[in-house]
C-alpha cells in the first residue's frame, strides 16, 4: 500500500480515480517497465528517503514554507497548467443491460427506458419519482447524482462509450434528456452544471468535488521540490561521510 500511495502521489491528477490495476497500466505504458520491477525500484527510494530523514532530519524537518509571492510567481509562469476541460454535473436514471445477453432483454431495457421517459414528458412522474427505480444503487438514494465529468476523462470514456459522452456534453444546464444508450446500458439525464472549458484562477478548486485550490497544489509542490533538493544534498552529505569514515580503494 505504501507503495501504491507513493506511485499515485507521482503520477498526480491523472492517478485520481484509478483502481490499482489501472495504475499499474499506466505505469507500464508511461514507463515501458514491468510493475514489479518498477515497484521494487520504488520501494528502494522509499526506504533510503526514510534513512536520509531519519538521519537527517534537523536538515529535512527544516524546510520553509513557499512565500505568496514564490506561489504567485509559478502560478504566473506555469497557468497554462491549469486548464480545466469542459466539466458537466447530472443526475441519471440508469437501467443496466451489462448481464444481458440476448436481444430480447435489451429490447425490453430499452422499452423501459421509454417508458420512463414517456412519463417524464406526460408530467405522470417526476424524475425524482423515477429515480428510485435507477438500477445505479449508489446514487438512486442521492437523487441520482452521477457527479462530475470531464469530457477529457479518457477511462470513463472507454467505460461509457462515445454516444454517450456526445449525447451528455451537448446537453445545457438545466435540460432533461431523452433515452442515452451507453456501454452499460440506458440513462436518461438531467443536467444540472455545465462548467465551460478555462484555465482556473489562483484560489479556485482544482476538482470541482473537491476542497483543493490551486494555490494549495502549487505549495504543496514548492514544498516537494525543495524537498527534493535538500535530499539530494542530504544524500552527498551522508556519502561524503562515509568516506571519511572508511578508506575507499578504486580500481
Amino acid at each position: 500500500a505504501e507503495v501504491i500511495n507513493a506511485i499515485r502521489k507521482q503520477i498526480g491528477n491523472q492517478a485520481s480515480g484509478m483502481t490499482d490495476q489501472q495504475l499499474k497500466d499506466v505505469v507500464r505504458r508511461q514507463t515501458g517497465i514491468p510493475w514489479e520491477k518498477y515497484s521494487e525500484k520504488s520501494k528502494e527510494t522509499i526506504q533510503l528517503q526514510k534513512y536520509v530523514q531519519k538521519v537527517k532530519s534537523a536538515k529535512m524537518n527544516n524546510i520553509p514554507n513557499p512565500s505568496s509571492e514564490e506561489i504567485k510567481k509559478f502560478y504566473d509562469e506555469n497557468s497554462r497548467q491549469f486548464f480545466i476541460a469542459k466539466t458537466v454535473k447530472f443526475d441519471h436514471i440508469f437501467i443496466d443491460t451489462r448481464m444481458l445477453s440476448g436481444k430480447e432483454d435489451n429490447d425490453k431495457a430499452r422499452e423501459r427506458a421509454l417508458g420512463y421517459e414517456k412519463d417524464l414528458k406526460s408530467g405522470l412522474k417526476s424524475f425524482d419519482q423515477l429515480v428510485e427505480n435507477s438500477d445505479d444503487s449508489s446514487s438512486k438514494y442521492n437523487k441520482g447524482s452521477f457527479g462530475y465529468l470531464r469530457i477529457d476523462d479518457i477511462q470513463r470514456k472507454k467505460l461509457l462509450g462515445d454516444e454517450f459522452f456526445d449525447s451528455v456534453f451537448s446537453l445545457k444546464k438545466g435540460q432533461l434528456s431523452g433515452v442515452i444508450k451507453s456501454n452499460m446500458g440506458f440513462h436518461i439525464v438531467r443536467m444540472n452544471d455545465v462548467l465551460e472549458p478555462r484555465v482556473l484562477d489562483i484560489d479556485d478548486r482544482i476538482n470541482p468535488e473537491g476542497e483543493t485550490t490551486v494555490r494549495q497544489r502549487i505549495e504543496s509542490f514548492l514544498i516537494l521540490r525543495k524537498q527534493e533538493v535538500l535530499f539530494k544534498e542530504s544524500v552527498e552529505e551522508l556519502v561524503n561521510d562515509l568516506k571519511k569514515e572508511a578508506e575507499i580503494k578504486y580500481y
